[in-house]
């Protein structure tokens, strides 16, 4: 006996069926989506001691920023209450009030919420402490640790914990606006792509923006159809939960970007998605006309765009009392309601920090940007390093596809990945310093758009078969058998696997760099085996300096000789290289040190850019490189990132990609060969004398 067919004619045991498998596909696709977030996780939470030595509680911090923020935050403490905390000029939570800390562009929410943390592990909340370190926390409650030792290891916790929150929203992002085929792919591309695995295990504040920049993205797009009908005279949905649920994204969209301008104002481009999102609604209701689409959404917003501006306003208004609470040291106070700007901070971040980034400023670390290509120098670092080439070809192709779509069939669904890549892009990609990090937020709308093009690439592939004859009329040539076998979806599909396929070998590759010993600690250890107690090693002063403290190791055994190569050129630098020089910068000089070692690129690949302020120092590193100094290479460390035995030599990368993580070092040791007096002459034969002090921008004066 056969089941009667419901209406619609599908029969009660087929539906069952369907039923089965609709539950069983759900249940998948939880599973794949769960195992995409857990990868990400541990490529984000291996090896986030990666400069912690063996048989240590604390990692030794390698990055320059995290120590400057590690001291900002020793020096803080909470305030009494709510008045305190807004009381610009009294707070003991405002890093201006210390005199140490003139300057402070960073956001403040990431400072305050890793200082939280902090303080809960070390009150022993179990939770907590059981998702940093059980033995940290235990030290913490005992006060064995500095604050300025141990913060670091909470800071790099809860930015791996942002970045993996991040490969989640991308799926959403992805799942709303391309379906989940592209939802799944983009969360799978971000969470192997490098750069925001390596920033994962900084404490830095890149991780917070796009976490916080994505969600505004969901909740942007969420605020597009709110409270919309479908153009057929369909059932409308219940006013109130429309209205409910509009306010709650509302409410959400101004958290999110008060919260991302609180980590970094370089965040600002986040505001972009809520304003094209009020516009989108009023284009698509107000113009139809143009002929706007936004993927396959038929429903067309409700309201009228006075509704619109208010509800972008009302998100803006949010963000600024967002902005006004995790960041309140921006506003000069004493209340709460006071909502003056702090002209300290206002000048920290608009004069002395814009001059700095237009590489106005004589800082060190800047002057590797000298004489780079604008926007060409970081796209050639986003697509060869921070995402690796396959995704960043596929990505860029995708946005080169995007704007076709968006221009010549008006499909508004690649608006908000296209502009927020956009704005980014154009904005630090035309400035002087490019830090990679710089354009973190752009990466996980590149992924989405990179999975965007492979799924549509395979959509259209669909069905599609070669002919057998390709070719202009008359001049048509058969196509292969062979070839013909290969239909064109199989080759998209191969496409789509050969990205995600390169994108993980490179992400598995960079994790070398936390599976084996950071070359400064083999370096040190190197020294302490080899070195005999009371030798002398020189340090570059700018960059970290040997041997660092090492478990089991006796400290205070080996003497440091800095060197002062970031000052401009002239005889008088030289003599002191040589010979060396007393008063406050004293150094024994080259004379009185045994080791030279080099504990990065970062100096001897940046001089060479400015050569009209460094003759000499250039020529000092050709000279020490070809031994004509006296000095051999006795020891050279490096990490290079590796796997099934193909390894990348990342060497040529902007610095900030290598110097922290995995720098090169080389040790020389001084041979019978030195004299003092030659290597004086030879230095002087590069004329120091003629050098002249520039900026990191005059670099083309040269």
């Amino acid at each position: 006996m056969t089941d009667a067919p419901l209406k619609g004619g599908v029969a009660p045991a087929r539906l069952g069926a369907r039923l089965a498998t609709l539950e069983r596909s759900r249940l998948a696709w939880v599973v794949a989506v769960a195992t995409v977030v857990l990868v990400g996780a541990l490529l984000r939470f291996n090896g986030l001691g990666w400069d912690r030595p063996e048989g240590a509680d604390l990692p030794l911090q390698m990055h320059p920023d995290e120590r400057f923020i590690s001291m900002v935050n020793e020096r803080l403490s909470w305030p009494s209450g709510p008045a305190e905390y807004f009381d610009t000029a009294q707070s003991p939570l405002n890093p201006y009030n210390q005199p140490e800390t003139p300057s402070f562009v960073y956001g403040t929410f990431p400072l305050f919420l890793v200082k939280a943390v902090h303080s809960l592990a070390a009150a022993g909340v179990p939770l907590l402490s059981a998702s940093v370190d059980n033995a940290l926390c235990e030290g913490l409650a005992g006060r064995e640790y500095s604050e300025y030792d141990s913060a670091v290891v909470c800071g790099r916790h809860v930015s791996a914990l942002f970045d993996t929150i991040t490969v989640l929203l991308v799926f959403l992002l992805g799942l709303l606006v391309f379906g989940r085929w592209a939802g799944l792919l983009a969360s799978a591309l971000y969470a192997f792509s490098v750069l925001p695995t390596q920033l994962a295990h900084f404490w830095a504040f890149d991780p917070y923006v796009v976490t916080f920049g994505v969600a505004t993205a969901v909740l942007s797009v969420l605020l597009i159809s709110a409270g919309g009908q479908r153009v057929a005279s369909g059932p409308r949905r219940e006013e109130g939960r429309e209205a409910l649920a509009t306010a709650a994204i509302v409410v959400g969209l101004g958290v999110c970007v008060g919260l991302a301008l609180a980590s970094k104002v370089s965040g600002w481009p986040v505001v972009v998605l809520p304003v094209l999102a009020a516009g989108i609604r009023i284009g698509r209701r107000d113009f139809p006309r143009l002929g706007l689409r936004y993927g396959g959404d038929e429903r067309i917003p409700g309201g009228h765009w006075t509704t619109d501006l208010s509800l972008l306003c009302t998100v803006l208004v949010i963000a600024m009392l967002v902005f006004r609470v995790a960041q309140p040291y921006a506003f000069a106070g004493p209340h709460v309601w006071n909502m003056g700007i702090n002209a300290q901070w206002k000048d920290d971040i608009f004069e002395r920090e814009l001059k700095a980034q237009n590489g106005d400023a004589d800082i060190p670390p800047f002057i590797q940007f000298a004489g780079r290509t604008r926007y060409l120098w970081p796209l050639q670092n986003m697509v060869q390093f921070g995402l690796g080439p396959a995704l960043g070809v596929a990505a860029w192709a995708a946005f080169g596809a995007g704007c076709v779509f968006l221009f010549k069939r008006r499909e508004l669904s690649v608006l908000l990945p296209l502009a927020l890549i956009a704005v980014v892009f154009g904005f630090q990609g035309g400035r002087f310093v490019v830090y990679m990090r710089y354009f973190a937020l752009a990466y996980p709308f590149l992924a989405l758009l990179a999975a965007w093009g492979l799924v549509c690439m395979a959509g259209w592939a669909k069905g599609r078969r070669w002919p057998s004859a390709m070719g202009p009329r008359g001049h048509a040539f058969a196509v292969p058998e062979r070839l013909r076998r290969v239909q064109p979806r199989h080759l998209a599909w191969a496409a789509a696997a050969g990205v995600l396929g390169a994108t993980a070998w490179w992400a598995l590759a960079y994790q070398t760099v936390y599976f084996n010993e950071h070359p400064r600690l083999a370096a040190s250890r190197w020294l302490y085996d080899n070195a005999a107690p009371g030798s002398r090693v020189s340090g570059e002063i700018w960059d970290d300096t040997l041997p660092y403290a090492i478990p089991g190791e006796e400290a205070g055994t080996l003497v440091l000789v800095p060197l002062y190569p970031f000052d401009t050129d002239s005889v008088t630098k030289v003599r002191g290289l040589v010979y060396g020089q007393a008063g406050p910068d004293a150094s024994l000089g080259l004379n009185g040190a045994d080791y030279v070692a080099i504990t990065s690129n970062r100096v001897r690949d940046a001089v060479p850019r400015l050569p009209a302020e460094y003759p000499a120092t250039i020529r000092y590193y050709e000279l020490l490189e070809s031994g004509e100094l006296g000095f051999d290479l006795v020891a050279h460390f490096r990490v290079r990132p590796s796997f099934l035995g193909i390894s990348i030599d990342d060497s040529g990368a902007e610095e900030s990609f290598t110097v922290y993580d995995h720098p090169e070092v080389w040790i020389y040791k001084k041979t019978g060969r030195w004299n003092a007096d030659r290597a004086f002459q030879l230095l002087n034969e590069a004329h120091p004398e003629r050098a002249v002090n520039l900026l990191p921008s005059q670099g083309r004066t040269n």
